[in-house]
């Protein structure tokens, strides 16, 4: 049988793609070790979904594993059978209607497999309290919200403790303190919409156990997070209005990939090199006019970004880096 994109009533099986690894010499430098999500690797694996639930008779309900639901009454997929309640793990929500409040994730608690919950809600201001309630979905390890009206974020957002991914791109919100609870949470990503400097990360940011953390449009960063995470393996933070580098980072030894694209950075940030760890660097885009004699040697493996930079001068020292690949402008 062939699909089409166009048609979605059955999405087909979806094979997993290779990535490339940062293991062994002879690999290239990529970020895809780093973006190898749980919802990435559900979806490019051999996991059957149906799109809304129109032709579910139409399927072997038993081997469905996820269901997307496009701007559908909540009447309609809030009382699932007790086979898809089974089994569902990935559900993908996306209203223009729907308020996120008491009845909305009242309805998603009727998935009591679920893994992996993303919720798109273009009209939502407000997100009830009562996400908290999704606690009671044990299995519940990757949260997704996509609402770009809302202007606060209830902190009993993090009553779901077994929370491992959490995504958050929102209005001009200001996050409440408590994601240092989420002691299981490895993956945060947190983007405003619109704008730049828009949302505030949580104040106890630095305390958490994040690993991946992407943040974009995110205001006031470097004072906000002058320290990173301890664990922080990757760093991608675009579009922050960062004009220089706060100097916890600069002495952060876990991370391996840095991303400061599309930022106001002036001039080259040498301390960052000082971490051995550091495999890539990217400071594409930014007001960096000189390069100074970078402090790598050839035999180093590491891949340093400057495309996009209204670049003047760099020295000479740095040509050798240059034809090793291991300098890119």
């Amino acid at each position: 049988m062939k699909h089409h994109r166009h048609d979605l009533l059955l999405v087909g099986l979806l094979i997993s793609l290779p990535a490339t690894g940062l293991c062994g010499d002879s690999t290239p430098l990529t970020w895809d070790p780093y973006f190898q999500s749980s919802v990435t690797k559900f979806t490019r694996t051999n996991q059957w979904r149906i799109e809304n639930l129109t032709n579910v008779s139409r399927v072997d309900a038993s081997r469905l594993r996820g269901l997307e639901i496009h701007d559908r009454p909540l009447a309609e997929w809030s009382h699932p059978d007790a086979t898809l309640s089974r089994n569902i793990v990935y559900l993908y929500i996306r209203t223009h209607s729907a308020n996120l409040d008491e009845t909305f994730f009242d309805a998603i608690l009727h998935y009591r497999a679920l893994e992996h919950l993303s919720v798109s809600c273009s009209s939502a201001t407000n997100i009830s309290a009562s996400i908290g309630r999704l606690a009671q979905l044990g299995k519940l390890r990757s949260l997704a919200l996509y609402a770009s009206k809302a202007g606060e974020i209830p902190r009993e957002i993090y009553d779901v403790k077994g929370l491992e991914e959490l995504t958050l791109s929102v209005g001009n919100a200001n996050l409440p303190a408590g994601i240092s609870k989420l002691r299981q949470l490895s993956r945060f990503t947190l983007r405003a919409n619109s704008g730049e400097g828009g949302v505030r990360t949580p104040s106890d940011l630095q305390n958490s156990s994040v690993e991946y953390l992407h943040l974009m449009r995110v205001g006031s960063l470097d004072r906000r997070l002058p320290e990173l995470p301890s664990k922080t393996r990757l760093l991608k933070a675009w579009r922050c209005g960062l004009e220089g580098i706060p100097n916890g980072w600069c002495k952060q030894r876990t991370v391996e990939a840095l991303d400061l694209s599309d930022n106001s950075l002036n001039s080259f940030p040498l301390c960052l090199l000082e971490n051995p760890a550091l495999k890539i660097l990217s400071l594409d885009w930014n007001k960096i006019t000189e390069v100074p004699p970078l402090p790598v040697p050839a035999s180093r493996r590491v891949s340093i970004s400057i495309v996009g930079n209204p670049l003047k001068e760099i020295a000479p020292e740095n040509e050798e880096l240059i034809k090793k690949g291991i300098l890119n402008k």
